[in-house]
């Protein structure tokens, strides 16, 4: 694993050569505007597998053209970024670590990571797995997965899904301030099953019967944080089905999908999947992952040192 350092509480961004991840830098830098955040532009160059030299090729050379590449893509990218935020808000890091690593590692010290993704679908992913479904289970602050373009003729909104779990609340508290920041309404969702005799779902009641319980344990979870946040307009939905389609379904028109991640057995989570891991893959816009727990700071009042700021971390070059 290869540490960089970089700002503390830094918005962290993925870069490909590709489409999705413009999105995602797009995304990226406008919240870093808003909240006044240091923005990270990372790009992974690992070596490449020792069987290409079994096709003729020169893992060496080859290695070399994928690092020079990388460093040029970071060094564009963080051009551009610079011109739109300020040379004092950007640094660009180009990791000889996987993807996912290098997004992991460096999640330790960020406010957020965002990504983009093309959705693979549930059975490649299962067979193949995805970036973005791996930093979703390893990361240690929320990540952002943005998929396409937003479209600026759609209904916007942030959807959060709630289920009263332990830890719950740091969930509500990131929707709470995505909402505010992009002067949007807020749509808390909540969704319940039952499991039947049989160990099939089914409804949890009839559509006439008293939902009261359900209303406490969303009325509980959302406890002080309409004070908090004055300015957003929230609205409760209390669905019966399975969540991950409930969210998907109203992801068609929200701006972005919050839900909460928690750790999973290895087994479980390859057989079962999860409701993160099915929204990133399906969902109709960006789509937020916050671990339960996680302490949701606050914006950034400025920004390290121009020198700690603009450093480019390069592969073959001051790496630590």
């Amino acid at each position: 694993m290869t540490t960089f350092q970089v700002p503390a509480d830094a918005i962290v961004v993925g870069i490909v050569a590709d489409e999705q991840s413009d999105h995602a830098l797009a995304w990226a830098a406008d919240l870093a505007a808003r909240e006044k955040r240091a923005l990270v532009v990372a790009h992974a160059a690992p070596p490449v597998s020792p069987w290409v030299a079994g096709a003729g090729v020169d893992p060496q050379s080859l290695n070399l053209e994928v690092v020079s590449a990388g460093n040029d893509l970071v060094d564009r990218t963080r051009a551009r970024m610079e011109e739109r935020l300020g040379p004092d808000q950007v640094t660009g890091i180009c990791s000889p670590d996987s993807v996912s690593n290098m997004l992991v590692d460096l999640s330790d010290r960020a406010h957020l990571i965002v990504l983009g993704s093309r959705g693979l679908g549930r059975v490649r992913s299962l067979l193949l797995g995805s970036t973005s479904s791996a930093v979703v289970r390893r990361s240690h602050c929320p990540v952002v997965v943005v998929r396409e373009a937003p479209d600026p003729e759609a209904p916007s909104g942030v959807v959060v899904g709630v289920d009263g779990l332990e830890g719950s609340t740091s969930v509500l508290e990131f929707a709470f301030r995505a909402a505010s920041w992009q002067s949007d309404p807020l749509t808390v969702a909540h969704c319940f099953w039952e499991s039947t005799s049989g160990g099939r779902h089914a409804l949890a009641a009839d559509p006439q019967a008293d939902l009261a319980v359900e209303r406490w344990i969303v009325s509980e979870t959302l406890a002080g944080l309409g004070e908090q946040y004055p300015d957003v307009d929230v609205s409760v939905e209390i669905d019966r089905g399975d969540v991950e389609h409930v969210l998907a379904d109203l992801s068609r028109s929200a701006s972005l999908v919050v839900v909460g991640s928690q750790p999973h057995g290895a087994l479980n989570d390859f057989l079962l999947g999860s409701v993160a891991r099915f929204l990133v893959e399906h969902a109709q816009c960006p789509v937020a992952v916050v671990p339960l727990g996680h302490m949701v700071d606050q914006p950034s009042s400025g920004f390290a040192s121009r020198n700690a700021a603009t450093a480019v971390g390069r592969v073959g070059n001051n790496r630590s």
